[in-house]
């Protein structure tokens, strides 16, 4: 079965007409901007209103159509103007000084520190793990030489070695071949 796939999931929905959500706001801040300023203007300014109200305005709404419309290297503008800000007023030069010292810090590559791991582990673990299997052989062997206990009292270690190797093998392949068995309440609907 077929499905669509939709291909333009980053695009924005149109809200108002051909405008987003986005660049609606920034044109109706822009406006209300711009006619906050025209009325101040024409009240309060004496000799030429349109002079004042040029001054301010046209960059005002130069700036609110930028936001909403136009697009650098296909990113919003937004992201133009807050890299031309981070720009301005970031350092532009570098300049090397001497004496310069960086803290001690002790780093090891992961592959090499992996290797000494292992190296430590094969010479002295190896040493300590057959002392402890000899141990433990030691005490299998002298509990097993010991008498049985009587009186009903439950032995601390149970052996379960196998003596006949030929006849367990057999049982351990019957086991295997047998489809394993459905338990629970409905296991006899088999």
């Amino acid at each position: 079965m077929q499905y669509k796939v939709p291909q333009n999931i980053d695009l924005e929905d149109k809200i108002v007409g051909p405008f987003t959500m986005r660049q609606f706001l920034y044109l109706l801040v822009g406006g209300f901007i711009l006619y906050g300023w025209w009325n101040y203007s024409n009240q309060y300014v004496s000799p030429s209103p349109i002079i004042i109200f040029m001054i301010i305005g046209l960059p005002v709404g130069l700036l609110a159509i930028c936001l909403a419309l136009v697009k650098v290297n296909d990113r919003p503008f937004e992201y133009f103007l807050l890299n031309l800000v981070k720009f301005i007023f970031s350092p532009k030069q570098r300049r090397w000084t001497t004496g310069f010292k960086p803290e001690a810090t002790i780093t090891m590559d992961p592959i090499e520190a992996k290797k000494k791991e292992q190296e430590v582990r094969t010479e002295s673990d190896l040493d300590s793990l057959a002392q402890t299997l000899e141990q433990h052989k030691a005490e299998l062997t002298s509990k097993n030489a010991a008498p049985a206990r009587t009186g009903g009292a439950k032995p601390s270690n149970i052996n379960l070695s196998v003596k006949d190797v030929n006849s367990a093998s057999k049982k351990q392949q019957v086991a295997q071949a047998k489809p394993p068995q459905k338990g629970g309440i409905l296991g006899f609907f088999k």
